[in-house]
């Protein structure tokens, strides 16, 4: 029998507002666990469309793939946000650009941007990894590193999540999920189940924060736990007053990653509200308005 959270609310201060844009869906890499399929191309940006809500001052624009900085309009996309006053700009990246070329064009065009590297086990090198990442830190462009985890791999996922905290910060574990988000999904991929099992919620930024649910405070990996165990999904959630997402590609506005993945209509009277009535059968409540 499936249950229902009847609200969720994360424990996080009101200024840290994200809006998320999805760059593009196309990337250089295939990675087994990837859930963006089929991949589109886009010929044109509606600005006008992106930057039409009313987004809190001081909102944290984050650019998301795919891989964003292979699009032709990503330094467009940084330049046009730039001068519509959003100065706290972070993108997340496998890191495969040119870092010396990407740094001095935005150091040109006094554009400040962190990067948040992806590194992924079945494509990184990871000496090159921590040497772009080594040098972007060096340039006050570095934000940190998701490490995507599988449990195929865990022995040398852990020699490397060791490795790039020698080197680096802000190291942060992470377990890949279900390609798709359908229960029998969940129930034959147990990765999430394996990576609590070995204790690594401690070295993951993203699952170990604090969200309540309907009163009871718990970590989103927990709250990711119970919806494969019991099948429990989000009812009402407040993610639409922390984040909203803009696909460059759909060229719309989304609550939440979930409804990206559904294609579920962006509702602006539910984003003004503050309120989304959920109507995925599965939400992780893993809100995406702070990674890191």
């Amino acid at each position: 029998m499936k249950n229902t959270f009847n609200k969720i609310t994360p424990q996080i201060d009101s200024n840290d507002f994200c809006f998320e844009i999805h760059v593009t869906e196309m990337c250089n890499y295939s990675c087994s666990y990837c859930n963006l399929s089929p991949m589109n191309k886009h010929n044109t940006v509606d600005y006008e469309k992106m930057f039409s809500l009313n987004l809190p001052d001081r909102a944290r624009v984050f650019l998301m793939g795919g891989e964003p900085t292979i699009d032709k309009f990503f330094f467009d996309i940084v330049n046009k946000c730039y001068e519509k006053g959003f100065t706290n700009i972070d993108v997340q990246t496998n890191l495969t650009f040119n870092v010396e070329k990407m740094v001095k064009k935005l150091t040109t065009n006094k554009t400040p941007v962190k990067f948040y590297g992806s590194f992924h086990m079945e494509y990184s090198d990871i000496k090159k990894f921590i040497k772009k990442g080594a040098f972007l830190k060096k340039n006050n462009m570095y934000g940190g590193v998701h490490l995507m985890w599988l449990k195929k791999m865990n022995d040398k996922c852990i020699s490397y999540y060791k490795l790039l905290n020698k080197t680096l910060d802000n190291i942060s574990l992470e377990p890949t999920l279900p390609k798709s988000l359908f229960s029998i999904d969940w129930e034959e991929k147990q990765e999430l189940k394996s990576f609590l099992d070995y204790g690594h919620i401690n070295k993951c930024t993203r699952l170990k924060n604090i969200i309540d649910i309907d009163g009871n405070k718990m970590s989103i990996g927990d709250a990711l736990y119970k919806n494969i165990e019991r099948g429990i999904y989000g009812k009402k959630c407040n993610a639409p007053s922390k984040t909203v997402i803009f696909s460059v590609n759909k060229n719309k506005f989304f609550n939440c990653t979930f409804d990206l993945l559904f294609n579920r209509e962006f509702d602006e009277k539910e984003f003004n509200k503050g309120i989304c009535i959920c109507k995925n059968n599965i939400c992780c409540a893993d809100l995406e308005f702070k990674k890191y």
